[in-house]
């Protein structure tokens, strides 16, 4: 079942200046009326109010391509103060890392006329997320307890449920869930960085603790999700499929704290059924489609995992190893800014994993 997909927009161009011109003004009444929109409103309006306007400007028109450069260069200045006397965004803060990467991703959009339409899980899920959270902790809380740091089960849901919705690639459906998953559990994890301990240390993931009934639910998906990278040949190439199992894997590992003896037997079990078929040990079990036999890189990897779980280390330092070598270039800079500068990344890790699985889907 293919899910509909939000359709690239080709407006003509007083249509699209008549767009600017309104987003500027609505830039203008976050930024001044602040007797009516709070910080937190005005920064998640920001948000999505700004993505939603660039989903109608084309990049491959050269007018919009100049717009957006004006736009991305003023906020950059106002955010860094580089320019005397004119202010930061009231709802930002000095040198934001979410504000600076949001903004050098869509520059970098606009300037590789790439399909604008791929970043709408990165204007919308974030916001969808806090907001509902947000009200859900106050009206509801019964219903919206923590489940990663500060991040609540409904504002999960509806990050979730958004990414769902407006995910440009893939369009089958169970991919599409198993991203959409991957994305709200990104951005769950992101805003658990600690900014003190990346300024002045290796930056970590927190070391997470899972209820087991959490765990084993996730184990479950993570079978649903390798079946799929194994026999998805129409939709997932087997180089795509290879960086999805790679990352995706190690995603689910973070998730799996190695004190409980479950996660333990799992992640055992796992790593000795794929040395099996890496190896060609058992007959009539095949190889994974990606792999080669002996495969050196699969063998190193497991064999790697497999002695962290038995010596009970914390999983959380693997984490480059999970994910450095599947994203790429693009999650090599993200990470070296993660290192830079700190601060919060939940859209940052929505960001991630959109243009991952773009990038690796669209090559199938």
């Amino acid at each position: 079942m293919e899910v509909p997909t939000i359709p690239e927009i080709q407006l003509p161009v007083t249509t699209c200046l008549a767009i600017m011109t309104i987003e500027g003004l609505f830039l203008l009444m976050l930024q001044f009326d602040e007797k009516h929109i709070s910080l937190f409103a005005a920064r998640k309006l920001c948000h999505a109010g700004s993505g939603f306007a660039m989903l109608f400007l084309t990049p491959h028109l050269f007018v919009n391509r100049l717009y957006i450069y004006g736009v991305v260069a003023l906020s950059l200045a106002m955010t860094w103060s580089l320019i005397p006397g004119i202010p930061n965004w009231r709802f930002g803060a000095y040198e934001d890392p979410g504000i600076t990467i949001y903004l050098l991703v869509v520059g970098f959009w606009f300037f590789m006329e790439l399909p604008i339409a791929v970043l709408a899980p990165v204007f919308f899920a974030d916001p969808a997320g806090a907001v509902v959270g947000k009200w859900a902790s106050a009206n509801i809380p019964s219903l919206n307890p923590p489940w990663i740091g500060k991040k609540t089960v409904l504002g999960s849901a509806a990050v979730f449920t958004v990414a769902f919705v407006s995910l440009h690639t893939p369009t089958s459906m169970l991919p599409r869930l198993l991203v959409s998953l991957v994305i709200a559990v990104a951005e769950a994890l992101g805003s658990s960085f600690s900014s003190k301990a990346m300024m002045t240390t290796v930056s970590l993931v927190p070391d997470i603790d899972l209820p087991v009934p959490v765990g084993v639910l996730l184990m479950a998906l993570e079978g649903v999700f390798l079946l799929v990278v194994q026999f998805d040949k129409r939709h997932i190439s087997n180089f795509a499929a290879r960086k999805l199992c790679h990352a995706g894997t190690g995603l689910l590992m973070l998730c799996l704290n190695s004190k409980y003896i479950i996660n333990r037997l799992f992640i055992y079990a796992l790593v000795v059924v794929s040395l099996t078929m890496t190896w060609e040990l058992t007959p009539k079990l095949p190889n994974w489609r990606f792999g080669i036999y002996g495969d050196v890189g699969i063998t190193i990897y497991l064999l790697v995992v497999g002695f962290w779980y038995y010596m009970q280390l914390p999983v959380v330092v693997l984490a480059p190893v999970f994910f450095a070598d599947p994203a790429g270039a693009v999650v090599a800079v993200i990470v070296a800014m993660v290192e830079a500068i700190g601060g919060k990344y939940d859209n940052l890790c929505i960001t991630a994993v959109v243009l991952t699985a773009w990038w690796a889907l669209t090559d199938a």
